[in-house]
């Protein structure tokens, strides 16, 4: 990296902001800024919703200032136009133009404008960040996750026990045999296998024969 590169880094790198009569750290890509994504996913996760919430508040906050400076800059425009036309009621519109924007009190009003302004933009820009680095924890969580039952290291929070198979391949609400959660678990022999392919044919035959006596 260059100096000169450096230097710019150096400058953009944190911002200082003033919103509420606060000011506040922006820390972008400094040392220690919580937009990066450290190795334990978990604290990241637990904490970026209320940094989104909390970026969000200074944002609607910083957004509140700027349309307050710029009523204040209407109205003192406005005041002075008509002290510009009430001495010379003919006086054109750029004249009156000039003649505001050449007060200190039109420049001040402008620098509060554009500071105000700034302010919100960074705001803003961290809660967008903030919501980048959700999606961006979402994606290298369900990765992870991935990753780990590939590997048979994930383990449920709550184990569930082997279910029986239902014979009848009907709802769990029937009275037919099911299999013990032990057999289930179990591979089948070649033997059992046909044996209960026997049974279930056998239950579906009397229900077709059941349902032909219905009709009748």
């Amino acid at each position: 990296m260059s100096e000169g590169s450096a230097e710019y880094v150096e400058r953009f790198a944190r911002q200082r902001i003033k919103v509420a009569g606060v000011e506040l750290d922006v820390n972008i890509i400094g040392e220690g800024s919580e937009l990066t994504i450290g190795v334990d996913l978990s604290d990241d996760m637990d904490r970026v919703s209320a940094q989104l919430a909390y970026w969000g508040a200074i944002a609607a906050e910083a957004k509140a200032e700027l349309t307050q400076v710029d009523s204040w800059y209407r109205r003192f425009r406005a005041t002075y136009a008509s002290g510009v036309l009430s001495e010379d009621p003919k006086a054109a519109e750029w004249k009156v133009r000039n003649a505001i924007e050449s007060t200190d009190g039109f420049v001040q009003h402008k620098q509060a404008i554009a500071l105000a302004e700034r302010n919100l933009a960074l705001a803003e820009a961290m809660q967008r960040a903030f919501d980048k680095k959700a999606n961006q924890l979402q994606s290298r969580g369900a990765r992870t996750r991935a990753e780990l039952n590939a590997q048979g290291l994930n383990t449920p929070a709550e184990p569930r026990e082997p279910r029986g198979w239902n014979l009848s391949g009907r709802g769990s609400d029937s009275d037919d045999e099911t299999i013990s959660p032990v057999d289930a678990v179990r591979k089948p022999s070649q033997a059992e296998k046909i044996r209960r392919m026997e049974e279930i044919n056998a239950r579906a035959s009397r229900g077709k024969k059941k349902k032909k006596r219905g009709k009748a």
